[in-house]
């Protein structure tokens, strides 16, 4: 079950590659809206997403800094943001 909470998290396909990464005030919801979106579960060029990898965080300012740092992990190794994501995140 995942947990009410402030977090980030990430999507990713069977081979653990990330395909989204996102932050939210309540992850339980958050999950349940891509569940019910037609383009998070759609199959992409790396896969569809098969795993919901996520970390409890305390507050806003550590969701936004840790997003931003999984989304500047995924530039540095992949060259681009993970294929669903559409835009960068604020750095602050």
């Amino acid at each position: 079950m995942v947990p009410i909470g402030f977090g980030t998290y990430a999507l990713c396909n069977f081979h653990d590659e990330v395909l989204y990464v996102g932050l939210a005030n309540d992850l339980n919801r958050r999950i349940k809206e891509h569940l019910d979106s037609k383009e998070k579960t759609s199959v992409t060029a790396k896969g569809k997403a098969f795993w919901f990898y996520y970390l409890v965080l305390g507050n806003e300012r550590e969701i936004f800094r840790t997003e931003r740092g999984w989304l500047n992990q995924a530039e540095l190794t992949e060259g681009d943001l993970p294929i669903l994501n559409k835009i960068r995140s604020p750095v602050g």
